[in-house]
């Protein structure tokens, strides 16, 4: 039967109240502090490795093809000069603890050590690698003297830059190539390493040993190593998984998370001035496309 279309149709109104807004949890207004900041770039090749000046304005630093790129860390604009001194591809560049020295790594296995705020050769130049040198590291507190390196050598050297000359090497470090390193950021003379080997050591360089003073297997080739905050907790990234180890305690693995699919390549932290939300987060980036993050305020509970 035909629905008599004469009489009179009304709507009909909701009958739940309208939705407050949800207050921004700290989670929310976490993420919601990042913005999206583009670089004006022509880059057409390969970017090997990225890392910002500790020492404001926080410049940038990017490695790709044979030379390093800088930006300006209030701008994102690109300095009017390159850094350009190198024969092949350019790897790992490194500020100083004060942003006016810059180091990188080759893949001839040298080491060059160069000026941020002009044009112009490398001021240093470091020898004692003959493999490509994926590592390089200045200490991340006051010390304006020394670095590390390390690379598919399987070699590790602690150098007096000025002097340019080695002031400890340890030959066989690893049994594969080194491709992670990190330094203390409580301690200038110590420093971790990872390698494909699947192992992290821990060295150093007051002892007077070509042993490392602590020896950690994460199985899986390691592809980047991390020091926390506190200097006490170290970061390891091999395969798809991140575990968190306690050196002070020996050693001891806290927490392992295996929420990518593919290889973890890379880690760094991410700071925010909350105090509820610890300050400090591991992002971690995997071949799978996925950026993750770790909250440290949650490991608290795997500590005594």
């Amino acid at each position: 039967m035909a629905a008599d279309q004469s009489k009179p149709f009304f709507p009909v109104g909701s009958t739940h109240p309208p939705r407050n807004p949800k207050a921004l949890t700290p989670e929310s207004k976490y993420w919601r502090s990042f913005r999206n900041s583009p670089l004006s770039t022509d880059l057409v090749l390969p970017v090997t490795s990225l890392e910002f000046s500790p020492a404001a304005p926080h410049d940038l630093a990017v490695s790709v093809s044979a030379s390093v790129r800088l930006y300006g860390g209030s701008s994102l604009e690109p300095k009017p000069f390159s850094l350009t001194s190198f024969s092949d591809v350019a790897y790992s560049p490194s500020f100083r603890c004060d942003g006016k020295l810059l180091a990188a790594g080759g893949k001839s296995g040298v080491v060059q050590v160069f000026k941020t705020d002009k044009a112009g050769h490398a001021i240093r130049t470091l020898k004692a690698h003959t493999r490509p040198v994926s590592v390089v590291r200045y200490p991340r507190i006051l010390d304006k003297l020394h670095l590390f390196s390390a690379g598919d050598d399987a070699l590790l050297t602690y150098w007096d830059v000025p002097t340019e000359a080695p002031v400890h090497t340890y030959e066989g470090a690893h049994k594969e190539y080194i491709r992670a390193g990190s330094g203390s950021p409580v301690n200038c003379e110590v420093f971790a390493t990872g390698s494909y080997d699947g192992s992290v050591k821990l060295w150093d360089v007051r002892v007077d040993s070509s042993d490392p003073v602590l020896n950690l297997y994460h199985g899986g080739s390691v592809a980047s190593v991390l020091f926390l905050p506190s200097g006490g907790l170290i970061a390891t990234a091999g395969g798809n998984s991140i575990k968190i180890w306690d050196v002070i305690g020996g050693g001891r693995l806290i927490h392992t998370m295996n929420s990518h699919n593919k290889t973890v390549t890379s880690m760094c932290l991410g700071n925010i001035g909350d105090e509820n939300l610890g300050e400090s987060r591991i992002l971690s980036v995997s071949s799978d496309g996925y950026l993750k993050c770790l909250i440290l305020l949650r490991l608290r509970s795997h500590i005594r």
